[in-house]
């Protein structure tokens, strides 16, 4: 039946046609986004998951940047410790040959003055981002000895956690500015022998073989009132034997001014820097200890994150990406259908036109 009032074969085609034009409109819309899932009408779960991942990974690229800055500090530290235990050793080799008594000492001092100018250079320069972790001002108004360190980041029930580490930074300071009264010092020692003459404590020293105490004290690590700088590792005054008129610290002793007209009091003092040397050595490699395992403890939790962030975009591109392979061919398909659908629509607009021929 054709009529002229309604012509059902072509509302039907234009149905379909209009179908067409919106799987045409979505296949164009991935092909050219590459997204399945752009918004949350498309699908609001997949949409949501996306979006929180994606939130997610911004937050674990902004976690793996300040792992990098801390990582940054951990290793410039670790580097000056490193270089100086190399200057320690210099100077413990110094001390060894100038055990000698043909030793030119005032010579040899200069091998040890420039290990220590070293150390300091060292410890002056091991800053990053105007932080310095070796050379401090302990009395400062922002001082802290625990340096935190930034290590995971992590979403649970809704909300975001940052994990932190925390080192003594104590272990590893070189110098310290803070400034001790000579009171405060010396009422720490108020139980140690307080005279002594050189040359006695020197022969005492020199008599014993072993770091065993003489009297109670050999090398007591007290900090000296005669030094500005204290509790930092090389600038800690050290009491020979107890005594405070006896007291030097590995930055800033000499040999030079030995006599060497009494070489027993002059290899027993040179000893007893020895042992100074020695004692302040293992205390530097424990730190740099420290500061290596944490370097690597940040390098893993770096890598960590960057392989997190790497599982994530993967899951969000398993969620909302498109095929674009299979978009194309389906994009080619519409597009074929829309012209069939064209040509269906003009002959269903063509056939009232047959009911003319009637009246002819």
């Amino acid at each position: 039946m054709t009529s002229i009032l309604t012509n059902a074969r072509a509302i039907t085609a234009l149905r379909t046609l209009g179908a067409v034009g919106d799987g045409l409109d979505t296949a164009n819309r991935r092909v050219s986004t590459g997204a399945r899932i752009g918004s949350a009408a498309d699908g609001a779960a997949y949409w949501a998951i996306a979006t929180s991942l994606k939130a997610e990974n911004s937050s674990l690229a902004a976690l793996t940047d300040a792992i990098a800055l801390d990582q940054t500090a951990v290793d410039t530290a670790s580097l000056g410790l490193t270089r100086t235990v190399d200057q320690l050793r210099i100077i413990s080799r110094a001390l060894v040959a100038a055990q000698s008594d043909q030793a030119d000492r005032s010579k040899i001092q200069l091998d040890i003055g420039n290990a220590q100018r070293a150390m300091r250079s060292i410890a002056e320069s091991s800053a990053v981002g105007g932080s310095n972790w070796l050379s401090v001002q302990s009395d400062g108004p922002d001082f802290s000895a625990n340096r935190q360190l930034v290590m995971a980041f992590s979403r649970r029930d809704g909300s975001a956690n940052l994990t932190r580490a925390t080192i003594d930074g104590s272990q590893f300071i070189l110098f310290d500015a803070k400034v001790r009264s000579a009171f405060q010092d010396w009422a720490q020692a108020s139980d140690k022998p307080a005279t002594g003459t050189l040359a006695a404590t020197a022969a005492a020293i020199a008599a014993r073989s072993s770091p065993t105490p003489i009297g109670g004290y050999l090398i007591d690590i007290v900090d000296s009132p005669t030094h500005s700088h204290v509790n930092g590792l090389l600038d800690t005054g050290y009491r020979i034997n107890g005594v405070p008129s006896l007291s030097t610290a590995q930055a800033s002793f000499s040999i030079a001014t030995l006599d060497v007209s009494q070489s027993y009091v002059s290899r027993a003092m040179i000893e007893s820097y020895a042992r100074v040397v020695d004692a302040t050595l293992q205390k530097v490699l424990d730190g740099a200890a420290l500061l290596g395992s944490t370097s690597a403890l940040l390098t893993a939790q770096r890598d960590f994150a960057r392989q997190m962030t790497a599982i994530n975009g993967t899951a969000i591109g398993t969620l909302v990406d498109a095929d674009i392979e299979v978009e194309s061919t389906r994009l080619k398909a519409l597009q074929a259908q829309q012209m069939l659908g064209i040509r269906s629509l003009s002959i269903a607009n063509a056939a009232p036109d047959t009911v003319l021929t009637l009246f002819n």
